[in-house]
């Protein structure tokens, strides 16, 4: 099945945009729960589950706007809120990031992006109303 419609790029902007807004707050969140010594303290774990939310948000905003592919509009969401949050950490730090990392968060980002959208639908499709008996084939 091919698609005909292009990429809607502000559709993208405006999702990576929400998800940049969970992901970067939550990001520095977890780097003050995380001690000097390596350990991780107590807000660590809600700050990683902000930081996927905000993948999931992304995908769902960008899925919303774009009736004929949700999905994909997404999952490239998800994406671009991934690359830009780890471009700037990579400035911030000051260091290369694993590659086979980013490349595997960078799918995991996507695939958290694609479900956000598939449920921002489902959720529309189901708070839609039924046309009356009349109106109905």
């Amino acid at each position: 099945m091919a698609v005909t419609s292009p990429i809607d790029v502000r559709a993208i902007v405006v999702g990576t945009t929400v998800g940049l807004a969970f992901v970067v707050p939550a990001s520095v969140l977890a780097r003050l729960a995380t001690q000097d010594d390596g350990t991780r303290g107590a807000g660590w774990g809600i700050a990683l589950a902000l930081i996927l939310l905000g993948g999931a948000i992304a995908g769902a905003v960008a899925g919303r706007r774009v009736a004929e592919t949700p999905m994909l509009h997404g999952a490239l969401a998800g994406l671009a809120t991934f690359i830009v949050a780890q471009v700037g950490f990579t400035f911030a730090r000051r260091t290369v990031p694993n590659p086979i990392g980013v490349v595997l968060y960078g799918g995991l980002f996507m695939s958290l992006g694609a479900v956000g959208a598939a449920l921002s639908g489902w959720r529309t499709s189901k708070g839609r109303s039924v046309p009356p008996r009349e109106e109905r084939p």
